[in-house]
């Protein structure tokens, strides 16, 4: 008797589902890079936003903060005051004078214009660390004038860049300096100025030696946490201003819990 031998046939695999797993794989990690692409042009998109001033986002609500306030310098021009008026802010300070001889370009028609609008306004120097103040303070005088009577009082702007905070001398020596300009406003118009500092040894600056003056306190992410007596928060350095004359001016947003002006 012949023996039969059956061979086990093995059934092949058909390769379609491996070829849709694969397709599979394939259309995710597309769709993980499409995703990655759009959240990065996202992301740029919106730092451009608020680089341009088009966006805030840590703008503050109206009414916890009811004064809203705005801060020039020379780089835009002439401020169109009456569209300043219409556009909800209620006050403004200007760019004045810097060190010992340097006074903005734009500073004395938009001051003298400025007396004649409904928006309170004050001026502001940007405080030599290395110059006397004594002579820093004939500079900011020489620039508004012999009176302050309805205008706010003055600001010193104290914040230091990273090149001041390396190379400027020990907080000891600025603080004779600023005490000098400071007498000497005080003598002359009868009011303590408002500081303008964010953190770091500026801060500190206000701090140990200043401990009574105001703050002008700058911080761009949120409220100020890193000083409690401050009068303005300084919540935006780009904010888009269609109030001056040149089409790319900025000017720095301001934001105050007070619900009155202290006008000298």
């Amino acid at each position: 008797m012949k023996t039969v031998f059956f061979r086990s046939v093995r059934h092949k695999k058909s390769p379609e589902p491996a070829r849709r797993r694969s397709g599979g794989r394939k259309i995710r990690r597309i769709a993980a890079k499409l995703c990655a692409v759009c959240a990065f042009v996202m992301l740029i998109n919106a730092v451009c936003l608020i680089k341009l001033g088009v966006w805030i986002p840590n703008a503050p609500d109206r009414q916890e903060f009811p004064l809203r306030g705005a801060a020039f310098d020379g780089s835009g021009g002439k401020i169109s005051w009456g569209l300043l008026e219409s556009g909800r802010i209620d006050f403004a300070y200007l760019r004045a004078t810097s060190g010992i001889s340097l006074a903005d370009s734009a500073f004395a028609e938009n001051w003298e214009n400025a007396a004649y609008s409904a928006v309170k306004t004050g001026a502001v120097h940007d405080f030599d660390f290395s110059a006397d103040g004594k002579q820093q303070a004939l500079n900011f005088i020489s620039a508004v004038g012999d009176s302050l009577s309805g205008r706010l009082v003055p600001a010193i702007d104290i914040t230091m860049d990273i090149w001041e905070r390396m190379t400027a001398d020990p907080l000891e020596i600025i603080a004779v300096r600023l005490e000098e300009f400071v007498t000497a406003l005080s003598e002359k118009y009868g009011c303590e100025p408002v500081l303008i500092c964010g953190r770091g040894k500026a801060l500190i600056l206000a701090n140990e030696y200043f401990p009574d003056l105001p703050i002008w306190a700058v911080s761009d992410l949120r409220e100020p946490e890193f000083t409690d007596d401050w009068k303005y928060w300084q919540y935006s350095e780009n904010g888009r201003c269609s109030y001056i004359e040149e089409p790319d001016g900025k000017c720095a947003m301001l934001a105050s819990e007070d619900k009155q002006l202290y006008v000298l």
